[in-house]
């Protein structure tokens, strides 16, 4: 019996751990990625921020709204309340100028890495309805979470350095 019992007390610190290591990591990614579209945000000029490669291609202040909306969306979805008056479906045409597209970015980073940081792991696997087909999770939320911000990060570079806009942590020569 009183092996039991320090196997078990040694055993809980490892479920500890295990609980939260999945949305721990996530943010890890988010944090990341948030670090360099933020710091790419800043480097574009305030006119670079209606450029866009294309007719009909979102710009750079839309692109970069367009990741604020996903953090918020992906939360919403998760069952989280959106901040009052925010509506993500409409932050491309309703947020405009650069220290106002940079304060969204900022704080739909916050909300989105809140949020993940809420789910606990026994609610991974509840299902959630997405605005697009197919079935998702929770954990679906987070790992889109991720993988969106990573794929609009890459857009960004992209577009930077059409502009001449050297990414922050390249500046050297990379």
């Amino acid at each position: 019996m009183k092996n039991l019992i320090v196997l078990f007390t040694l055993c809980i610190p490892l479920g500890l751990f295990a609980q939260s290591s999945v949305q721990k990591e996530a943010v890890g990614f988010i944090s990341f990625n948030e670090g360099k579209v933020l710091s790419l945000a800043e480097k574009f000029t305030d006119e670079q921020y209606n450029w866009r490669p294309a007719e009909g291609v979102r710009s750079v202040q839309e692109s970069l709204l367009h990741v604020a909306a996903g953090n918020f969306m992906f939360m919403q979805v998760a069952g989280f309340t959106l901040p009052e008056g925010l509506d993500p479906w409409t932050l491309e045409k309703n947020v405009t100028g650069k220290t106002n597209v940079i304060e969204t970015v900022r704080s739909s980073y916050a909300f989105l890495k809140d949020g993940i940081l809420k789910i606990g792991n026994e609610q991974l696997g509840d299902v959630v309805t997405f605005p697009f087909p197919g079935e998702y999770t929770k954990l679906s939320a987070i790992m889109l979470g991720v993988d969106h911000t990573s794929e609009h990060l890459g857009q960004l570079i992209a577009y930077a350095r059409m502009n001449g806009v050297t990414p922050p942590w390249s500046e050297g020569g990379n």
